[in-house]
């Protein structure tokens, strides 16, 4: 499934739920991502929806995001290699049916850059009695880089929130306050591992150059 790179998030993640049946595990990937065996994370994927009855949310071990396991893990749940955790991002997950329906009422039309999707899913989760987790052995790579206004889509995100139900509203607040001790030594090395990407890019550029 392609979209134009015209459009943004919210745009193409309405697309993956119009193309997704109630009935199927929805699984995203952003095409700024890598990993070196993406076959395999599927397979991770399943196994881990098949193992632990009541996840909302999956997503691998992810680098490149400000949502560090060191700031959102919540514990390690028993026998396998999977955390609770307060946050996901949006780069690379899987939603069970069950959250499906409730991110189908979501209103998206004045959310154009898409933040705070994560948000939703993962609230919506907790509410429902579900968990979310990161799995340690699936990796995933994530080029840092921003293609629109911080400002506005932080704007649009506090907009697209106010539509939390009640429970939600109240896990929203619950995990924001869990993970504030992190954030400012999460963000100093979210910060530093930008600065290592532009490093590793602009060292490529030469080599090619040279090549």
């Amino acid at each position: 499934m392609r979209r134009s790179d015209t459009l943004f998030w919210a745009d193409k993640f309405q697309a993956c739920l119009k193309e997704c049946d109630d009935s199927s595990l929805m699984l995203v990937i952003h095409a700024d991502c890598e990993c070196a065996d993406w076959r395999a994370l599927v397979m991770r994927c399943r196994a881990a929806f098949e193992t632990v009855g009541n996840i909302g949310v999956w997503t691998p071990r992810t680098t490149g995001t400000p949502w560090r396991l060191q700031r959102t893990g919540m514990g390690r749940l028993p026998g396998g290699p999977y955390h609770r955790v307060a946050q996901t991002d949006g780069l690379v997950f899987a939603l069970s049916p069950r959250l499906l329906p409730r991110m189908r009422r979501a209103e998206y039309s004045r959310n154009l850059f898409g933040l705070g999707i994560d948000w939703m899913f993962v609230c919506a989760a907790y509410a429902s009695g579900l968990v979310a987790i990161a799995d340690e052995s699936a990796m995933v790579r994530h080029w840092i880089s921003r293609g629109y206004s911080v400002p506005e889509s932080r704007l649009q995100m506090r907009d697209f929130l106010a539509q939390l139900t009640d429970e939600e509203r109240k896990v929203h607040e619950q995990l924001v306050a869990y993970m504030r001790p992190a954030k400012r030594l999460s963000n100093l090395l979210y910060r530093a591992e930008y600065q290592r990407q532009r490093l590793s890019k602009l060292v490529r550029r030469v080599f090619w150059a040279a090549a």
